[in-house]
């Protein structure tokens, strides 16, 4: 279902478990004030996950897609991922791009899975305290009969 503002505290729990660096619950309100496309996913009447992405004209940016750790590996993942593709195409958008840390293998994975391929590398894009990482940028185009 759409994300609304009551959800924040939820999902900001779960970016925090999630990533080294979360995005802050300002910037989460922020995405659903802006109308970006926000979705939770829920299981058993409790939220598990969460994907943010962004239409600009005919691209879709997907911004964040998150799994609780104690969901992750069971498909969810795929499930959001198939979800916003489907919402992308419904929107007349020709292409998604996201990044993701160098290091994240298992979402790399699931993106190539899903056809996404590698179109650039962003150096020091992911700044932690004392590291940086490089992101990975992958594209993929749809194609419309």
């Amino acid at each position: 279902r759409r994300m609304i503002t009551a959800d924040v505290h939820t999902v900001y729990k779960i970016e925090q478990r999630s990533h080294r660096k979360s995005w802050s619950k300002q910037i989460l309100r922020d995405c659903i004030l802006a109308e970006h496309q926000c979705e939770v996913l829920i299981h058993q009447k409790q939220i598990i996950g969460y994907v943010i992405s962004q239409n600009i004209l005919n691209e879709c940016h997907l911004l964040n897609l998150c799994i609780d750790k104690a969901y992750q590996k069971q498909g969810y993942g795929a499930y959001l991922l198939n979800h916003t593709l489907q919402q992308a195409q419904e929107n007349a958008c020709d292409r998604i791009y996201l990044e993701v840390r160098e290091s994240n293998q298992a979402a790399i994975r699931l993106y190539q899975n899903h056809g996404f391929k590698q179109i650039a590398v962003r150096e020091n894009y992911y700044q932690d305290e004392n590291n940086s990482e490089n992101a990975l940028v992958f594209s993929k185009i749809f194609f419309y009969s």
